[in-house]
């Protein structure tokens, strides 16, 4: 005669709610037998069985529903087609935890870091990069200048599902370095993305995305306080310092920020910036 435990003893062997044990039964997802006399529930090998595969189908992930199906009532054929739709889902979501743990590690080395390229010039090459813009200064506007919202919300869209692999970067265009005032400097906010990684995202070049080519270029990093100082800022501790060093600028600068702090209602920013030389 097999042995039968009480819902009670499984709770406590397996660290289970009883509710839950019970919700399971509900959703016909195990069948204990049942006393009619006394109305308890008893758990034999064969629903200690059902359990265990029930808690290794949502451990990986398995919706409940789902669970019941491939226990109950489904071929081997559909259960292997169930798996083979899960490893899609799951590869999709360790491909999204790469790219936040990528961009954790990333910002935290950079922050980590940063203090020595403070105000250093060091030769290198710019990142292959896709740039988009959505504002010059302080104006929302599309890549064709246009300010409709509607319109900036369908460019921006797939930007901001590719966070974070899709990065908040600078550009300052690089006819506007020499600018008569450097306060009226245009320069433009967006995302970019590594061009490696932008068919993956469906963000190639083209329909207002721009292609950043990797070119020899001065990487350094400077600092920035309030609202309104960045583009001086730039001007102070980059533009002068690459000109006096006798390096020339033959393209657009672009970075992006790696931390801002406020202490005492003082702001720090801390920008990385590539600046393309000859």
């Amino acid at each position: 005669m097999n042995k039968k435990y009480k819902i009670g003893d499984i709770s406590k062997l397996l660290n289970i709610p009883v509710q839950t044990l019970r919700f399971y039964e509900e959703k016909k997802i195990i069948s204990p037998s049942k006393d009619d006399k006394s109305g308890y529930r008893y758990y034999d090998a064969w629903t200690i069985n059902d359990l265990m595969d029930a808690l290794i189908l949502r451990k990986c992930d398995f919706s409940l529903q789902q669970t019941e199906s491939i226990i109950k009532n489904q071929s081997l054929d559909n259960v292997c087609e169930e798996f083979d739709k899960k490893e899609e889902i799951l590869l999709d979501k360790m491909d999204t935890l790469r790219a936040m743990l990528d961009a954790v590690s990333t910002s935290r080395m950079k922050m980590q870091n940063f203090k020595y390229y403070l105000g250093k010039v060091i030769k290198c090459k710019n990142p292959d990069l896709v740039f988009h813009r959505y504002r010059e200064k302080d104006m929302l506007q599309t890549s064709e200048k246009s300010q409709d919202l509607e319109s900036l919300s369908k460019e921006l869209t797939p930007w901001i599902e590719a966070l974070p692999a899709a990065i908040p970067t600078f550009y300052i265009p690089f006819p506007s370095l020499n600018h008569v005032s450097k306060q009226e400097t245009p320069y433009w906010w967006g995302f970019s993305i590594a061009y490696e990684l932008s068919s993956k995202y469906y963000l190639q070049p083209g329909n207002g995305n721009e292609y950043i080519p990797s070119v020899n270029a001065i990487y350094t990093v400077f600092e920035a306080n309030e609202e309104g100082t960045f583009i001086n800022s730039f001007y102070e501790q980059v533009y002068t310092k690459i000109v006096e060093e006798g390096y020339i600028i033959s393209g657009s600068p672009f970075g992006r920020l790696i931390a801002k702090t406020q202490q005492s209602n003082t702001y720090r920013r801390y920008f990385e910036v590539w600046v393309p030389i000859n």
